[in-house]
């Protein structure tokens, strides 16, 4: 997949890159940035990369884990995935690794293949691939 941003105005397209996953995310923050975050797949160790939406520049965050695309943010800039039946959780700014957070073989659930928080972080939504 070719990741572009799109000015809806204007019609103009900006290319972004290329080989990216489909888990897209605006970047909770403090400082009113306009980020966004995707995944990179060029590499061997898949990556979750950002797009600074006033430059159109991309940086690193993290590697992803064992080459997982689905994330999303948590408010306090903490990024959750799953791996398997459990749940990890890695902040860019305070974690070296990331870090598991939950079991949740107990719930039947083995195979979680996506996952979504609401707005107010009180509620996940995840998906089990049978």
């Amino acid at each position: 997949m070719v990741l572009y941003s799109s000015n809806i105005k204007t019609k103009k397209h900006i290319y972004i890159d290329n080989n990216t996953g489909r888990s897209i995310h605006h970047i909770p923050n403090k400082f009113n940035e306009e980020k966004f975050s995707y995944i990179s797949k060029k590499d061997t160790i898949w990556k979750i990369k950002y797009v600074d939406l006033t430059t159109y520049k991309t940086g690193f965050i993290a590697n992803t884990l064992d080459n997982n695309e689905d994330i999303c943010w948590l408010k306090d800039g903490s990024i959750i995935t799953s791996k398997n039946d459990k749940l990890y959780k890695f902040n860019p700014k305070t974690d070296k690794k990331w870090i598991e957070i939950c079991n949740l073989s107990e719930y039947g659930i083995n195979n979680i293949s996506r996952i979504a928080i609401n707005p107010n972080n009180d509620k996940l939504a995840l998906v089990n691939s049978k």
